[in-house]
């Protein structure tokens, strides 16, 4: 079925997956990323000094948390200014969280290298 324009903006594909963290006393709501939402948190990721681009990993985790803890509604937890205090939080909560983080949005090695191969 060739789909149309209204059919591909009404669908809903934006899952989440719900993680315990108990260092926290409760659980986190962590979505995919919208492509765009994506194309910025890659784009924080980057720096260029010079004519060089080089990677700027300083508060990767808490970067990609903040792109990808909601509410129960789909609002975004966390404000950009509010990563350099959610990088103060404890790197074994950040960790899960990443790594449910990049599973669910497609960038894990092991995705990467599948998609490459298809």
């Amino acid at each position: 079925m060739l789909l149309k324009k209204d059919q591909i903006f009404a669908a809903d594909d934006i899952k989440f997956e719900d993680v315990d963290v108990p260092e926290w006393g409760g659980t986190v709501r962590i979505a995919m990323m919208t492509a765009k939402a994506r194309d910025a948190y890659e784009q924080s990721m980057i720096k260029v000094v010079g004519k060089k681009v080089e990677p700027n990993t300083v508060n990767g985790r808490a970067k990609l948390i903040a792109a990808c803890a909601v509410d129960e509604s789909g609002d975004l937890l966390f404000t950009a200014q509010e990563v350099e205090k959610l990088g103060t939080k404890s790197s074994a909560a950040l960790e899960r969280l990443s790594h449910v983080a990049l599973t669910i949005n497609g960038m894990t090695s092991e995705a990467i290298e599948g998609a490459v191969k298809n």
